[in-house]
């Protein structure tokens, strides 16, 4: 599966071979851990899937979920979020960090949906109590074989 990437990190040869080895990594990654900080400064973390929906856009990422839940207090309260990916075939780790915020209007969502999202909401982005988390990436680390490196945007 590939990911949309053309326009996201755009600052230097070195900073784009970085990028490249990521996007290749995340398109084999099917899952990864989003935290969050609820009101009393506690990290809270739940797997999410990760699919073409929740592609790279312009230094951005996108999650759905409802609005009943843990992460969406959460984010409501601290709009912090650290998303952890894992890759154990070559030992790579990827930790993405931004910033979030809910959107609840579906001609907004409806860019972002996938079709495997139809599993859960069978409505689409028209479910009742569903919403969008587009999270604005702030920075990128990952650690491969021995080597790190981390990618302020």
């Amino acid at each position: 599966m590939a990911l949309a990437m053309s326009s996201f990190f755009k600052y230097n040869e070195q900073t784009m071979i970085h990028i490249k080895d990521i996007e290749k990594a995340l398109s084999d990654i099917n899952c990864c851990m989003m935290s969050t900080i609820d009101e009393n400064g506690q990290i809270n973390s739940r797997p999410m899937l990760h699919n073409k929906a929740i592609g790279y856009n312009d230094r951005n990422l996108y999650f759905f979920s409802m609005k009943d839940t843990r992460k969406v207090r959460d984010i409501k309260k601290n709009p912090t979020i650290s998303l952890t990916y894992q890759n154990t075939e070559n030992t790579l780790f990827i930790q993405i960090h931004g910033k979030a915020k809910l959107c609840e209007k579906p001609e907004e969502m409806a860019p972002y949906w996938d079709k495997k999202l139809d599993l859960w909401w069978s409505q689409r982005e028209n479910t009742p109590q569903i919403c969008m988390i587009h999270i604005h990436v702030s920075w990128i680390r990952y650690w491969n074989q021995g080597k790190d490196c981390t990618i302020e945007l």
